[in-house]
């Protein structure tokens, strides 16, 4: 689906639906392209600044292209206090990709994210959509065995 054709879906002139069709966008290309974010302003009725600022200061939104797979590390107090670091590291070296990059072919990208809400079971990791908890170094091969 175009992106146009996803924001037909949007009703004409509705500011509350931003957030929502933002995360559309997001589900759909796992980035907001600055395309969007124009015609969150025509379709919508918004001010550039406000689709901008929504969609770069919210975690869950990423307005740099990513990877088909998005595996995202928790870098909250708890997470970190229960070893999300070396977690973190465990990734980079799986992926081949330091926090924040994108491998070459497109398929991964890696990063870390403030807060999943899920603290006492952590560290946290979240691959494409869905959450692991409790993980520890080495875990990321197994993790990775999914996709291959």
């Amino acid at each position: 689906m175009a992106l146009e054709a996803l924001a037909g879906l949007f009703p004409e002139g509705e500011a509350s639906a931003l957030r929502p069709f933002l995360a559309a966008v997001q589900a759909k290309f796992n980035w907001i392209p600055p395309e969007a974010l124009d015609l969150a302003c025509d379709r919508l009725g918004v001010s550039y600044p406000r689709a901008y600022e929504e969609a770069s200061l919210s975690p869950e939104f990423c307005t740099e292209p990513r990877g088909e797979v998005v595996v995202a590390v928790c870098r909250g107090l708890a997470c970190r206090e229960a070893g999300s670091q070396e977690v973190l590291r465990d990734w980079e070296k799986a992926l081949g990709l330091k926090d924040g990059e994108t491998s070459a072919d497109g398929r991964f990208s890696l990063c870390t994210q403030n807060c999943f809400g899920r603290c006492a079971i952590g560290p946290n990791v979240k691959v494409a959509v869905h959450f692991h908890s409790g993980q520890k170094p080495g875990d990321a091969v197994s993790h990775l065995k999914t996709f291959h």
